[in-house]
């Protein structure tokens, strides 16, 4: 997997980072298995992604509590980026 480097303390992440959201939140349902996300993001930190990607509005929070059963088991092995001030309510996204 080729290298960027990123931010000012010159963080080493792969080039291709894993969107995590339809995980846990937005697009099917049906798609929402949280076995199958959990092997997605094995295999993804297994092929050299080491950037994910997650925000506490998914779900919400369920997502960051998917990534981080990973990241129990895996956490040297990625980088974690999220977003702020995203906010879903009754009314849909804000």
């Amino acid at each position: 997997m080729e290298r960027r480097t990123i931010g000012a303390t010159a963080l080493d992440v792969g080039a291709i980072g894993l969107g995590c959201m339809p995980m846990s939140w937005a697009y099917s349902r049906s798609e929402q298995r949280g076995d199958r996300s959990l092997r997605t993001v094995h295999a993804a930190l297994d092929a050299g992604v080491s950037l994910l990607d997650t925000a506490d509005m998914y779900g919400p929070f369920t997502n960051e509590l998917l990534v981080g059963r990973v990241l129990k088991e895996r956490r040297s092995d990625a980088f974690v980026s999220t977003k702020c001030g995203l906010l879903v309510g009754d009314g849909g996204e804000r």
